[in-house]
């Protein structure tokens, strides 16, 4: 397909997509490539493509330093290229969630290309608020609350969740994930039980 419409972005980024890792691919002009690079050929392509910046932001490591070039000149680092991708889509649950993930300090914020600044929290928030049933946004969000002082938090929709709550939210939207049942439990004491969305009862 690169034969052909070598300067078509989604075909570099869903070929991208393919790999993992360290892995590389050799394209039919007999360049090889790597997930990155792929990432970075689409971008050369579409100055917009939202899901790009996204997926090369999540191949940098979770440290500050590591950073990319793109063919454009421009270096940036993880949390730069999920701003990105959030500039082109205001809407990108991944990019919300993702870039909260980099604000491993509660007390940190970033700045996004609309002006506003948000903290790991109002991330997670956002992520929520783009999609209501995504679990790992609720999962990270209960992350930021402490049990021990029944700490609570609004979200965009007016419900006001505590640690439990979200937690369980998480299960609603996916029932097999297994962080949340571990995490869930640690919230419990004794004989105490929990009763998740689907009706079950649980200690």
């Amino acid at each position: 397909a690169l034969r052909c419409d070598r300067d078509i972005a989604e075909v570099y980024y869903d070929l991208a997509s393919t790999l993992s890792g360290k892995e590389t691919v050799t394209l039919s002009d007999g360049r090889v490539m790597s997930e990155q690079q792929l990432y970075i050929e689409a971008l050369m392509r579409d100055r917009d493509h939202a899901a790009a910046y996204n997926n090369l932001g999540a191949t940098l490591s979770a440290g500050d330093s590591e950073t990319v070039t793109l063919n454009d000149g421009r270096v940036m680092d993880k949390q730069q290229l999920y701003i990105q991708a959030l500039r082109c889509d205001c809407d990108f649950v991944l990019a919300y969630h993702n870039l909260g993930k980099t604000l491993i300090e509660s007390w940190r914020t970033v700045m996004l290309s609309d002006g506003r600044e948000m903290n790991r929290q109002q991330l997670y928030i956002e992520a929520l608020r783009s999609d209501r049933d995504h679990a790992p946004a609720y999962y990270s969000l209960a992350k930021t609350l402490s049990e021990a002082f029944q700490d609570k938090v609004t979200l965009s929709d007016g419900r006001v969740m505590s640690k439990k709550q979200l937690y369980i939210e998480a299960l609603r939207c996916d029932r097999d994930f297994a962080e949340v049942y571990y995490n869930l439990g640690k919230t419990l004491s004794g004989r105490e039980t929990v009763t998740l969305s689907d009706g079950r009862v649980m200690s």
